[in-house]
């Protein structure tokens, strides 16, 4: 369907201006094809009947579309998003502004801008000192590599090679259409990197002091996890006891399937046996490895029935990585599983 909105047009600043002159000169806004799905927000105004969104693209150039009102009324400024367009009956450049005029243009609006997050957390490869602001190359969790932009200080400080917990906050640099000229009067509003605090790796299993422990696949901001918060955000839990390299556990599903996992740990993986008691299924009695329960952090084979209602797998691969500790609680790890 087709939306029918009316705009009077508010002033941009400089960099948008060469946009802005096209729609102000009576133009259609651009085709379809040129409008750009991704950009960074430099000014949201409100019009009589509309939003005007001012952004600059993935290569550095103004650029200016109608929104809906929505979009004006969200956090915005200097995000990079992803957009997604409409069509929509506007009231015509000619009208200048006057709502009764009677004539209309069709043209695309923004119907979502949906933030692209810069990662939080990642792995420094690399600080530049650039013409526009510190150029921070990093690895985030999830192995994806980006480059961000941050304040001049950052560069200064020992962060390579280390991982760190990142702050963003809107900024002003010069604009990219400049080239590196900083006397050219223009500039971009982006998410610069203000805070970048080294943070310890996580410790590994392996490397666990002798005791009973309890990983738990989501986050928390609390030191005690209450149970109506695991019951609330789901995901596994591993409840074990550490000897050595040697680890005796339940692994389960928040509110869900548990078995029992035994064997020896290296990093955050333990490789060994375990039974489920009671058992339905065997999920594989072959050396082909299946998951137990929706995700994959733990991997069964060689399974068989086991004392009446138990099921014995004779081997299972334990993934940790990812999970963190938590408090132990008040139910007691076993000592083995056989």
């Amino acid at each position: 369907m087709t939306a029918h909105v009316s705009v009077r047009f508010a002033s941009f600043p400089t960099a948008i201006a060469p946009a802005l002159a096209v729609i102000l000169a009576g133009s259609a806004l651009p085709a379809a094809a040129d409008l750009p799905t991704e950009g960074t927000v430099q000014q949201l105004t409100a019009g009589d009947a509309a939003c005007r969104v001012a952004l600059i693209d993935g290569e550095g150039q103004p650029f200016s579309a109608l929104a809906t009102f929505d979009i004006c009324r969200q956090n915005l400024i200097g995000q990079r998003v992803q957009l997604t367009y409409e069509t929509a009956n506007v009231l015509a450049a000619a009208c200048q502004g006057d709502p009764d005029c009677g004539q209309t243009e069709t043209v695309r609006v923004i119907t979502q801008a949906a933030v692209i997050a810069p990662p939080s957390r990642g792995r420094v490869e690399a600080l530049v000192f650039g013409d526009r602001a510190c150029y921070v190359d990093l690895v985030d969790e999830g192995g994806q590599r980006s480059t961000q932009l941050a304040t001049f200080e950052i560069c200064a400080q020992d962060l390579v090679g280390k991982t760190a917990q990142l702050t963003y906050a809107p900024s002003t640099v010069v604009a990219a259409v400049c080239n590196g000229d900083l006397d050219c009067g223009q500039s971009d509003t982006v998410l610069l990197i203000t805070q970048a605090t080294v943070v310890a790796p996580p410790q590994r299993i392996a490397d666990l002091p002798d005791g009973n422990y309890r990983y738990w696949s989501g986050t928390s901001t609390q030191a005690v996890v209450p149970t109506s918060e695991l019951l609330a955000e789901g995901g596994a839990l591993f409840l074990f006891q550490k000897q050595g390299d040697r680890i005796a556990g339940i692994f389960s599903y928040v509110d869900g399937e548990a078995i029992c996992v035994q064997g020896q740990v290296a990093g955050n993986t333990v490789a060994g046996i375990a039974v489920q008691t009671p058992g339905d299924t065997v999920l594989s009695q072959t050396d082909t490895f299946a998951p137990f329960g929706p995700a994959t952090y733990l991997a069964v084979r060689r399974g068989q029935a086991w004392q009446g209602d138990a099921v014995l797998y004779n081997s299972a691969l334990l993934n940790l990585n990812g999970f963190n500790r938590i408090n132990a609680g008040t139910v007691l790890p076993p000592e083995a599983c056989l």
